[in-house]
This record gives structure tokens, C-alpha cells and sequence, in this order.
């Protein structure tokens, strides 16, 4: 019937818009490989997680299993708005939410590692589409499997397992807070105070969490996490 299906788009001069994919899921832990049942093994898409130092590192990996090279990959991620994008590796040209590689050459296999910081504690998807041309140019479309992202926020965990959604979340709860507002007389010295605050703080036994800077929005913050041995406390 697929194949019928084809042979009439064919005719009547429909381009197909995605073909069939193996998707592999290696589940964190298990050592497992979940496999569909789909046969035919154009292209494989595998995506994992990790925390790695208070953040996710999400990585992609892409394989050819055609005897053709395939060109103008774009990885198309849909990331809850709880997850923050820092940075991935390796350097493949980043658009907006898009990830581009140029070609995939017969059996080849290319990954992206997106690196996430945490906002906010969340249990959402990660989804995309990956987009390119096969080998008559061709365009072709295909899902990857969405990806389940737990961020939980206990009351207690330890240095190494600080992000900005936990910490968040610890600041939301104490009984007490103390604020000072310090004025900028002159702005474009902004980007010299902030780091000057910044190595302040890493004078001490004080983790820095997370770090903004932005001239264009005249933004910036940071978010440190240290553990107060006097009383057994934590705190932001």
C-alpha cells in the first residue's frame, strides 16, 4: 500500500515530504536500544541525556544508511521554555532554535550536544524535525521520537548538583531574604562592574551557578549556591 501510495504521488508530481526513519532510544541506566518496527533504515536518529554539572547535556546523533550522500541537514529543536540553551558542540552553524549540517556521506554518522541550564523544575519533551535533501534533491522531513526531560528541585542536594532551577526554587522558600540596590552612575562601565562582582565572589568557597550579561537588553545576573557548615543550612 506504501508503495502504491508512492507511485501516485509519483504521477501526479507530488514531492514527498518525509520518508521512513529508524529511530533508536538508548534509555539513561538500562544499556537498552528500543528499536521500531519499521524495516527500512534510511536515516537513524539516536538522542540521550545526561546532567553534567548542574546541567543537561542533550546529544543528537544522525546516521546515513543509504549508499547516497545527504546534504542540507537542519535539526530543528523544540525545547521547553524551563530549559535554557548555553551553548553545543561542536561548532555546527547554529539558527535560532536550528541546528545545520552540511552533509551526511554514505554510513556516516554526525552529533550535536545542545548544553541546557535548567530555569525551572519541569517533566516536558524535548521534540524536533529533522530536515534535508536526498540524493535527486530532494526535500525530506522526519520527526525525531520526543524525549522525556525531568528536572526535579528537592530541598537538599549537594554543590555539584546546583543549577539555576533548583536554586530558584530553594530562594522561593526561605523566610527571609535581604535585598540592596547599589545605583550605576556611569552604565558603560556595566560590563567592568559586573565581572569585578564576579571575581569578588570567586575569591570564596561560593559555586557561581549561572551567569547573564547583556548590553543590548542592560541585563545581567548570577546565581550562586553555597553551603553555610555553621548551621547546617543552605542557601542561595
Amino acid at each position: 500500500q506504501s508503495m502504491l501510495h508512492d507511485k501516485m504521488d509519483e504521477l501526479i508530481g507530488i514531492t514527498p515530504l518525509t520518508i521512513k526513519v529508524i529511530i533508536d532510544e538508548e534509555d539513561e541506566g538500562f544499556g537498552t536500544i528500543i528499536k521500531s518496527e519499521r524495516t527500512e533504515r534510511v536515516l537513524s536518529i539516536k538522542r540521550e541525556y545526561e546532567f553534567l554539572g548542574g546541567q543537561i547535556r542533550f546529544k543528537t546523533a544522525l546516521i546515513n544508511n543509504t549508499r547516497n550522500t545527504l546534504t542540507n541537514f537542519k535539526i530543528s529543536f523544540d525545547i521547553p521554555d524551563a530549559l535554557k540553551w548555553v551553548m553545543h558542540e561542536p561548532k555546527y552553524e547554529r539558527r535560532g532554535d536550528s541546528i545545520l549540517i552540511s552533509k551526511l556521506g554514505v554510513g556516516e554518522k554526525k552529533a550535536v550536544s545542545l548544553y541546557l541550564e535548567p530555569i525551572n523544575c519541569m517533566n516536558s519533551p524535548i521534540n524536533a524535525t529533522v530536515s534535508f535533501f536526498d540524493a535527486k534533491d530532494r526535500p525530506q522531513a522526519v520527526p525525531m521520537e520526543p524525549k522525556m526531560i525531568s528536572i526535579t528541585c528537592p530541598i537538599f542536594f549537594t554543590e555539584s548538583e546546583a543549577n539555576l532551577a533548583r536554586v530558584k526554587s530553594l530562594q522561593r522558600k526561605l523566610n527571609h531574604r535581604d535585598r540592596k540596590i547599589f545605583p550605576i552612575v556611569n552604565p558603560e562601565k556595566a560590563p567592568l562592574i559586573y565581572s569585578s562582582v564576579l571575581s569578588v565572589f570567586g575569591k570564596y568557597d561560593i559555586r557561581l551557578v549561572f551567569k547573564e550579561f547583556s548590553e543590548k537588553d542592560k541585563f545581567c545576573e548570577a546565581w550562586f549556591y553555597m553551603v553555610l557548615w555553621g548551621n547546617k543550612s543552605e542557601k542561595e
